[in-house]
Parts: structure tokens; sequence; C-alpha cells
């Protein structure tokens, strides 16, 4: 039990730490899942992933002001992505960012990943990443 005090005076507390609040608990009939569940709990919850059939898409943004480089910096986002969406494009002009090593260094962590580039503020690309995402959509409803 963490409390920070000040001057005042607490003439009770509550321990929460034993309402498994941070757990998933799986029954035949129904999983119970704590209102401090982490969402990276529930996407590795072996029950969950049985019951939704694969459902969960991992994708990951990088934002071109970010650099191309960022698959280097942080390798492991970029291995477990299904989905990798390059946001910001209708600035590239104006940032040394390279498209075709963003896609190599992306690619050599993750040879399956998707890869989108966008512009939230023009609309373009967004069909494509749409589109792949209905996708997934009917090929999970489909199994």
């Amino acid at each position: 039990l963490w409390m920070r005090l000040g001057r005042g005076s607490v003439s009770t507390a509550i321990d929460l730490c034993d309402l498994a609040l941070d757990t998933i608990e799986e029954t035949e009939t129904q999983f119970s899942i704590g209102a401090t569940v982490p969402l990276r709990q529930l996407e590795l919850h072996e029950g969950l992933n049985a019951y939704t059939g694969g459902a969960v898409k991992n994708a990951m943004i990088l934002s071109v002001p970010e650099g191309h480089d960022k698959p280097l910096k942080y390798p492991l986002i970029f291995t477990v992505c299904d989905a990798l969406i390059i946001n910001k494009i209708d600035v590239l002009p104006y940032f040394d960012f390279d498209m075709d090593k963003v896609r190599e260094y992306a690619l050599r962590r993750n040879p399956r990943l998707e890869i989108f580039p966008i512009s939230a503020k023009t609309g373009e690309g967004v069909g494509a990443w749409t589109s792949w995402l209905k996708k997934q959509v009917r090929d999970w409803t489909k199994e």
C-alpha cells in the first residue's frame, strides 16, 4: 500500500491489492477481466487468443519527423507489428527522411510487415490502410 501524505491525516485507508484488478480469470463460460489489466496482457493471454481466433492485430505509427532510422533504434516493436503506418508524408519535403531506408530497416526486422505511408492531414494513403483493415476483418470472420 502506497500513500502520499502531506499534512493531512487519514483515518481509513482502503487496500485494493487483493481485489485482483490486474488479472484475467477464465472459466468455462466467461472471462473476467480486471479493470487495470494492461493491453499487452490482453494481447498475450492464450485463452482470449484462442477464443477470438487471433483477432488482435498490432499496428505501429511512425511519424516522418521521427526519422527513418526508428526501426534501428527500437527493433522490438517492429518485430511484433502486423502493420506499420508512416504518417505525415505530406511533410516529407521538409525532413531528411528516406522512405526506401525506413522500408528496408522495417522489413529487415519483420519481412511480413505491411507498410502504409499516409497523411492524416490530406487523406493520402488512408484508403490502402482502411482496405487492409477491412480485409483483416473479412479474413477473421471467415474462419
